[in-house]
């Protein structure tokens, strides 16, 4: 489950990956479905996963912020 463990290479690779996945969002902020664990979603918070992550963010009129990185492991909690 801790992918340092057994290579920080490949750890980092994973890293980089994310972050560069959030970074692409700025172009198409809505390419990823609504996220079906947020409450009352009006469609401005989204989800999408990547290497067993979950990342799931909010879009506003300026901005993009990464609410969570989760592993798809654990169970999902609404929020």
């Amino acid at each position: 489950m801790f992918i340092a463990k057994d290579s920080h290479q490949q750890a980092d690779i994973i890293f980089d990956k994310l972050v560069n996945s959030t970074l692409k969002l700025e172009a198409m902020p809505y390419r990823y479905p609504p996220d079906k664990y947020k409450t009352d979603n009006d469609g401005r918070y989204r989800a999408y996963e990547l290497f067993h992550y979950r990342i799931s963010y909010k879009i506003t009129d300026t901005t993009i912020y990464i609410l969570r990185v989760r592993s798809t492991y654990r169970n999902p909690k609404t929020y």
